[in-house]
């Protein structure tokens, strides 16, 4: 059981999310472990809005080559989160990244 603040680790901007968030959906990176009642919750507590639909994909580690080694970074859970279309979010109010027990 993740606290709310261990379970949504970042608001993801790039382009792509960026145009989804026309249609009411926010993107973020969230624990591996979480689900997606436990993703809802804490957006709902966190932010004070009302999460209609939660999907979450998990993202693969990429392999990473640098001279003769090889390594692979860690996968990585994603979380496409929508709103209702009279709600306004706007992330970076609220800090919008998680570091330990407090949002920054």
């Amino acid at each position: 059981m993740h606290s709310m603040y261990g379970c949504i680790k970042r608001y993801i901007a790039t382009e792509k999310s960026y145009n989804i968030q026309k249609n009411g959906m926010h993107t973020f990176e969230v624990a591996l472990s979480a689900t997606k009642p436990q993703i809802r919750e804490a957006l709902e507590k966190l932010f004070a809005v009302k999460v209609l639909c939660v999907r979450t994909q998990v993202m693969p580690g990429k392999v990473k080559k640098a001279g003769r080694g090889v390594s692979k970074s860690s996968s990585w859970k994603k979380a496409i989160v929508r709103l209702p279309e009279n709600q306004r979010f706007e992330p970076y109010e609220h800090g919008g990244v998680a570091h330990g027990n407090e949002v920054v």
